[in-house]
Parts: structure tokens; sequence; C-alpha cells
């Protein structure tokens, strides 16, 4: 009998892209026949366009036409969010994302690890004319300390001392400018563009093609955003830097994930972390030991 399943979640974009192995994995579970549609937002939004092009998953539905469902309609749903084993910051560090969908679900994520992306040609061809232009682009994420969920960002005034020690690096800054969905996530990203080596591309492209440029850059430096877990898809490495989070649970281990553990972390989801440390400040790891980090990549690719 064909299994018909939904795919619910409210979480955030990485938690999305984390998923995708599953979408593999349901159909090795419950049938090659079986119908996956998923929730996502709507025609313009990033979770749909995240999808764009996913052969596992046959039907995408709006947010509109959900409540319009038929009732009793599905055979399983599914919560899509990482949050759905919250508060992570209460499991061992022994266990990733993966493990846990693998031992509460008997789904192989592990298998079908890294996660797949989708491009037309005609994003591939303007991707790769656009980065043509640069001798040495590396990619950079620079999410703003005033970002929800909080702890996951690297003061501007790093990023101000950091990049012009490069100035032969083109670092193709990706984001979002101003707020993030209508406001209500504060600001975004920081604002870099007054550094002479910084290219801003913020919202030139979406998440899902920003992704295709980790193909052409030599590294990227992120935190636990977005654009470290796109890195898996084209395996590009980079420095990851860690705060409020564990890259236990979430990291990828092609990165350098530099994590200085304290006694109060990871605190993401927890009541104590919230006004202190770094969901205020942001991430307190010392800048010499992330600028080694980064120098050793660019040495390894000279």
């Amino acid at each position: 009998m064909k299994n018909k399943i939904m795919l619910i979640g409210s979480g955030g974009i990485g938690d999305l892209y984390m998923f995708l192995p599953a979408l593999r994995g349901m159909k090795e579970k419950w049938g090659e026949d079986s119908e996956i549609h998923i929730l996502a937002d709507e025609l313009d939004g990033p979770k749909r366009d995240l999808v764009w092009g996913q052969p596992d998953i046959d039907k995408v539905i709006s947010q509109n036409e959900f409540g319009n469902l038929p009732v009793n309609d599905f055979d399983l749903t599914y919560n899509v969010d990482s949050l759905s084993f919250s508060p992570t910051a209460l499991l061992k560090d022994k266990y990733h994302y993966y493990d846990m969908w693998e031992r509460a679900f008997g789904i192989n994520m592990w298998s079908n690890y890294p996660p797949k992306l989708y491009y037309s040609k005609e994003e591939e061809a303007e991707i790769s004319r656009f980065m043509k232009q640069f001798d040495y682009p590396a990619l950079i994420h620079t999410i703003h300390i005033k970002r929800v969920p909080a702890g996951k960002a690297l003061p501007q005034e790093f990023w101000e001392w950091l990049l012009p020690q490069y100035p032969n690096i083109q670092f193709i800054q990706v984001g979002t400018k101003g707020g993030g969905y209508h406001g209500h996530l504060g600001d975004m990203d920081f604002d870099l563009k007054h550094i002479p080596n910084v290219v801003d591309i913020r919202g030139k492209y979406s998440i899902r093609q920003a992704g295709l440029l980790m193909k052409y850059v030599k590294f990227h430096i992120s935190m636990d955003s977005i654009m470290a877990h796109l890195s898996a898809t084209t395996h590009t490495s980079g420095v990851v830097v860690w705060g409020a989070t564990s890259p236990s649970y979430f990291g990828h281990k092609h990165n350098i994930n530099l994590y200085k553990k304290r006694e109060c972390s990871p605190c993401i989801e927890l009541k104590r972390g919230r006004e202190n440390c770094c969901q205020k400040n942001g991430i307190e790891y010392p800048w010499k030991g992330i600028k080694n980090a980064i120098d050793g990549i660019v040495k390894e690719n000279k």
C-alpha cells in the first residue's frame, strides 16, 4: 500500500537543510512509491526555494493551502525541525542531529549525507560567470549579535579587525540586508561594505543559490548558520566558530569547528543563557585563535 506522508516544520532554514537526507531515507523506509508532501512558505519564500528540484518531494504545500487540506488524508506526519529533540543542550556530546533521527525514527541519514541541492543550467551559468571576476574569493556570513536566536554571532569589531589583514582575498559577503522575516528576527547581518576587500552581495542570491557559491570559493568563515551547513553539499572547508550551540550536535567534520566549551554551554534553549555571555555580546572566542585557523587554510590553498 502506498504511504502518503506529510512533513511539517516551523524551524529555521538550516533545520530544513539538515533534514534533506531524510527525504531519501523515508523512501527507503516506507517504499519508493511513497508520496511525500512538505509544508513550506509561499511561492517566493526561502524554504520553498531551498527544496527546489528535490526528486523525493512529490508536492510542496503552502501555508495558505495547508488549512484547506482534506482530513484523514495522510498515513504519516513528521516534524522536520531539529528542535523536535529540544532542548538539544541537554543531550550528551556524542550525539549528532543525524544520530537522533536514526535512533528515534529508524531513517537512514548518514548514508544519504551530505544534503543535496539542485540548480537550473541558467543558475549554474550565472554563478560561474559572477565568480570568474575574483582571483582569491572566500565566503563570509557575518550574522548580527542581535539576531534571534542569539549566541551564534561574532561582534562586528572582530570582522573589522580580521578582514583587512588579508588584502589579497576578496571576501564575498552573503546574507540579508536589514531585518529578516519582516523584521521579527532583528538585524540579520552586519554591514561591512566599508571594508575595501569585502564584496557585499547580501540579498543578491537566494539561500540555495548562495550555496552554489561554495563551489567556487577557496574557503568560508561562518558561525552556526545556514552557510556553514550549505558547505557540506560542496564539501568546502572553512572555519566555523560556535557559541550557544555545539558542533557535536550540528557540526560538519570537513570544517574546522572552533568551540570554547564553557560550564554554561551549550545554552541555546536554556533560560540560563539569556542576556549573558555570547547571547548578549557575541561569541567569546580568542580572535587570534580564529585567525590562526584561517591562516592554516590559506596556507593549504597556496
